[in-house]
């Protein structure tokens, strides 16, 4: 199946990926089965979703409030340092996008179990300067992951 439109259906199949792992890992505790990592592929997936749609797609994602958006069931964004230049969602996905991409992102681990419980994520000025810096559980990074993979679908119509 070739992709038509570009961005929409690589959300689509992102979230088909994201929900085949996620039921592997559930069924992996229950028993025996393949070793999947469900948070390396949520990052993977959001690597994807943040990079593939490029700088001019960004422009498309939608501005919304991130407290409407709260108040909608999308994760808050815990943010341990800085601040966004505008406090919606356009901006938080470009921070999240030159975060990602740049490799500004540390893997937060229970230090008893040394499972994988968090992210965090920051973002820089052109000079290096760290100006924003979020830390996310896996729930509210996969809840965000899939709050915006509904977005794309939306959004992204053309290819």
């Amino acid at each position: 199946m070739n992709y038509e439109k570009l961005v929409r259906d690589f959300a689509a199949r992102t979230r088909i990926n994201l929900d085949y792992v996620n039921k592997a890992a559930r069924r992996k505790r229950k028993r025996p089965g393949p070793i999947v990592f469900e948070t390396t592929q949520l990052i993977n997936s959001m690597l994807g979703l943040l990079i593939l749609p490029e700088v001019a797609y960004f422009d498309l994602i939608p501005k919304h409030l991130l407290p409407e958006l709260e108040n909608q069931g999308w994760p808050h964004i815990n943010t341990v340092f800085g601040s966004l230049r505008e406090d919606n969602l356009q901006q938080l996905m470009r921070y999240l996008r030159n975060g990602f991409a740049h490799g500004n992102i540390r893997f937060l681990a229970d230090p008893t179990s040394y499972e994988i419980t968090g992210l965090r994520v920051w973002n820089e000025t052109s000079k290096g300067i760290k100006n924003w810096e979020a830390e996310f559980d896996i729930h509210q990074l996969q809840e965000l992951v899939f709050r915006f993979l509904e977005i794309m679908e939306q959004v992204f119509e053309t290819p």
